[in-house]
């Protein structure tokens, strides 16, 4: 089991952490705000979900604005989560928001970066929203997992995990992109009115009859976690297309000189301009490092 997990689960620690999660972030409670409005009930079969002390049911599906809600019963247990996504027709999706039934605090400070958010349940059972634009169908929804979980006592579904294996093993069957046309590599994505930039870094391509999907991670230049992107033609046009870890999603179209130009829309439907530069790897270390010394002038 890893040390965040560890640390997380011990109820000692977990005191401590909401101590200080009271004094430090003043955040004591489940946001709820955003949490959409439930629209038609796709789903009232009850599945078992997770072990050990995390083992309980999903049982329940619906669809809302924007998305997908899931319902899952307090385990039994003591149980407490950080990182979830549903796997939905093979694709992961992660967590967007939690309903008022759910207790939120905030993990340690690492470096000046706040770690993820861990939640627990207050009441019998809560819902859990998952941001995504695609068509839903309830046959091709196959659970939840917690990411990064390794032990016993996690919110691991059966049938995600087996949805996940048979992706991985897609991928090592995959047909490649033609290397001129490989977007393999770092990217620098800016927006427009910010003047921090955030890195995209692909590492494999898996060619599809609509255009090609992508392994990529997406964060600051210090660090990137993972999330769905893939490439789309339109009108004889590549266009790359994925959803940060925040839920804004970005549509970026294929420029001339081989960089992406389009637009980031919030989930709150904000819009921005955004642009997707290609990076060496020898930049992306150097912006990395924002105290790093100036080059010098000659360069």
């Amino acid at each position: 089991m890893s040390t965040v997990h560890s640390f997380c689960r011990s109820p000692l620690a977990f005191l401590r952490l909401m101590i200080f999660a009271v004094f430090v972030f003043g955040d004591t409670a489940v946001v709820a705000e955003d949490f959409p409005k439930l629209n038609q009930q796709i789903d009232s079969t009850s599945h078992p979900v997770g072990g050990g002390t995390c083992a309980t049911q999903r049982t329940g599906a619906w669809l809302a604005d924007g998305g997908i809600v899931i319902e899952i019963q307090r385990p039994k247990q003591q149980c407490r989560f950080y990182i979830l996504h549903l796997v939905l027709d093979g694709e992961r999706i992660p967590l967007a928001a939690v309903d008022g039934n759910f207790y939120r605090g905030k993990q340690w400070v690492n470096n000046g970066v706040t770690q993820e958010m861990m939640y627990e349940w207050t009441e019998d059972s809560g819902k859990l929203f998952f941001r995504t634009q695609r068509e839903i169908d309830p046959s091709k929804i196959h659970g939840i997992l917690e990411i990064y979980c390794k032990g016993s006592d996690c919110l691991n579904e059966a049938a995600a995990v087996q949805a996940e294996a048979a992706a991985a093993q897609a991928w090592l069957n995959c047909t490649n992109v033609q290397p001129q046309n490989s977007l393999v590599g770092s990217w620098q994505v800016t927006f427009k009115g910010l003047t921090e930039p955030r890195t995209l870094v692909i590492s494999k391509e898996c060619a599809t009859s609509s255009g090609a999907a992508l392994q990529a991670a997406f964060g600051s230049p210090q660090g990137q976690g993972p999330i769905v992107a893939e490439i789309r033609l339109v009108a004889n046009q590549r266009q790359l297309v994925f959803v940060t870890g925040i839920g804004s999603k970005i549509v970026a179209g294929e420029q001339p000189d081989g960089h992406f130009q389009g637009t980031s829309t919030s989930k709150n439907g904000k819009a921005n301009e955004v642009t997707i530069v290609r990076i060496s790897e020898a930049e992306l270390k150097r912006i990395a490092q924002p105290t790093s010394a100036p080059p010098p002038a000659s360069q």
